[in-house]
């Protein structure tokens, strides 16, 4: 029920955006993007995608490409393909677009941002082979140690 209610308001949203401001407008790209992670969620991942991709794609043509590499409604967009890639099993274009978003938000945050850690973790779990004796739980990858190590250090300076 909620997930109707909220469509219909970010479609509105997205007709008076595009009314107002433009269909290329960063404001519009980024209500463009909310209304694909919507749809993801309401399992709609074909429409997720074409959202998705015209965030981006309008991203890409109305900002510097430096300016885009650290925009981070567009690493965001990027984030959001690379799940939804690799829901889709498109292995390949997850890992393309979350390195993407990693190398950007890593430029913008730094390498120990949380984010840019959890994009880390994902895509060294792509590209892990499957092992059927390890359960997925129990692997860890450097970047969560990394990130734990780092919040343990945090605690005891404080203790």
């Amino acid at each position: 029920g909620r997930l109707k209610e909220a469509e219909a308001m970010y479609e509105r949203a997205l007709q008076g955006k595009e009314k107002a401001l433009g269909p290329d407008h960063t404001s519009t790209l980024s209500t463009v993007n909310n209304l694909g992670l919507l749809y993801s969620k309401q399992g709609r991942l074909k429409e997720a995608e074409g959202m998705y991709e015209r965030a981006l794609q309008g991203y890409e043509k109305v900002l510097h490409p430096d300016t885009l590499r650290t925009y981070v409604p567009a690493l965001i967009a990027l984030e959001h393909l690379g799940r939804l890639f690799e829901q889709l099993g498109a292995t390949d274009r997850a890992l393309e677009h979350y390195d993407r978003a990693r190398t950007g938000i890593a430029d913008v945050f730094g390498s120990e941002d949380e984010r840019c850690i959890c994009l880390s973790d994902q895509i060294d779990r792509l590209r892990l082979p499957r092992q059927e004796s390890v359960p997925p739980p129990r692997v860890a990858t450097r970047h969560s140690l990394r990130y734990r190590w780092k919040n343990w250090k945090e605690k005891l300076k404080r203790a």
